[in-house]
């Protein structure tokens, strides 16, 4: 699978409809309003870490890195194709699965020898702003 295609594949992931089905909620439309408020902001969050791994300087080495992070979660690849497996309520997780998987291919390819986990943070809050680097890099 070339970068552009995975890429790409995470991208229509990322954007695909939610689903949210009113009736789980029995009549609780805050509840509803709130699952579906995070579940914007977390599109928003992959969208950015998604446009900083398509900016990176090494194509190949952030291809091997969102490889990597798509082992062992709920977000993983299927041969040449994404596979998602949900836990409870796949509109509330599966853009949560999709940041995680972003922010672990990221992490790893800020890496060095000589990093810490404040410098790599400090790059992510440089890269991708303080709110984004607060929920998915501590």
């Amino acid at each position: 699978m070339t970068f552009d295609s995975l890429t790409d594949d995470l991208r229509v992931f990322i954007l695909q409809r939610p689903g949210f089905d009113s009736s789980n909620y029995a009549g609780c439309a805050s509840a509803y309003r709130a699952d579906y408020r995070a579940s914007l902001r977390q599109r928003d969050d992959a969208l950015a870490m998604l446009r900083a791994i398509e900016n990176a300087c090494d194509s190949d080495l952030m291809r091997d890195c969102l490889i990597n992070a798509l082992r062992g979660g709920r977000l993983t690849m299927d041969g040449d194709r994404l596979d998602y497996c949900a836990g409870q309520y796949f509109p509330v997780e599966y853009r949560d699965a999709a940041c995680r998987v972003l922010a672990s291919a990221l992490w790893a390819y800020w890496r060095s020898p000589e990093s810490t986990a404040d410098s790599l943070r400090a790059i992510a809050r440089n890269q991708l702003g303080r709110a984004i680097a607060r929920r998915w890099f501590n």
